[in-house]
């Protein structure tokens, strides 16, 4: 307990802790702003743009990431009782009819429903085709295991093939709907995460170093408790601090609450599926 005290209780461990804590929240949101949270924000009118030496460059119209978000939220909404595969028939004439109202209508409104419609399309279609999805995978292990560098199952490529299979196959059946997962997305791909959680883990070890920065590594290893008990509770911080900070990670509960928070007001906090 003194140890883990001493380590914890140090005021520059806990500000660079809370400080890659903070970093990695506003690198978070950054990010999903440069990335207009997620959504396709082209719309299909296509510009020329001359540039300075005279070149030209195809650009495409954008709508508003944040409006578009918005309207994406509500869309989920409406179609999240719908079957995938009759949501995209559906979504893909609305869209039709968002391009051609395009040629005639160039509002800030129809521009965020002809992104927000697109966006949902793409997740609508991407579910419909899940089923084919599996079917593939199990295609791909019959395939595989034809090949003779591949056909011994009690091999470690084998074994892997047929877990592959096997696991995948769990979720034949699985019923599908349509709803804002983006901020599971978001949160899952921002890999930046690993290595904060990395120098944060460093941090510690490098806490356990002190004494020798200031001379006392001979006192303390002299100590009866200097040795071994110490090296086991240092070892045993080590683990509850990377366990805890691994989990909160994996589960974007403590490790992430800045960038849940965030989520939070980006997404509103809506995890389906």
């Amino acid at each position: 307990m003194a140890e883990w005290k001493r380590i914890f209780g140090n005021r520059r461990i806990c500000t660079a802790l809370l400080l890659i804590f903070l970093l990695n929240g506003f690198l978070f949101v950054r990010e999903q702003v440069e990335n207009d949270y997620g959504m396709d924000c082209e719309l299909p009118a296509v510009e020329w743009v001359f540039i300075s030496d005279g070149d030209i460059e195809l650009a495409r119209e954008s709508a508003d990431s944040r409006a578009v978000l918005t309207r994406y939220l509500a869309l989920t909404d409406e179609y999240k009782s719908i079957a995938p595969s009759e949501a995209s028939i559906l979504l893909e004439t609305e869209k039709e009819r968002l391009t051609e109202l395009l040629d005639t209508d160039n509002s800030d409104e129809t521009h965020t429903e002809y992104a927000a419609v697109n966006t949902l399309l793409a997740q609508a279609e991407y579910l419909s085709d899940y089923e084919s999805y599996l079917l593939s995978i199990q295609e791909n292990k019959e395939r595989l295991l034809s090949f003779s560098v591949f056909s011994d199952t009690d091999s470690f490529s084998g074994r892997n093939i047929l877990k592959t299979a096997e696991d995948f196959e769990a979720l034949d059946g699985s019923t599908l709907t349509i709803g804002a997962d983006g901020a599971v997305t978001a949160l899952l791909e921002f890999t930046l995460t690993d290595y904060l959680l990395l120098a944060a883990v460093i941090l510690i070890c490098i806490a356990f170093l002190e004494e020798r920065k200031k001379g006392l590594w001979n006192t303390v290893h002299a100590t009866p408790d200097g040795r071994l008990r110490l090296a086991l509770r240092r070892t045993g911080i080590l683990f509850l601090f990377h366990w805890s900070a691994s989990c909160c990670f994996m589960e974007r509960i403590c490790w992430l609450a800045f960038p849940f928070t965030a989520e939070l007001m980006i997404w509103g906090g809506r995890r389906s599926r």
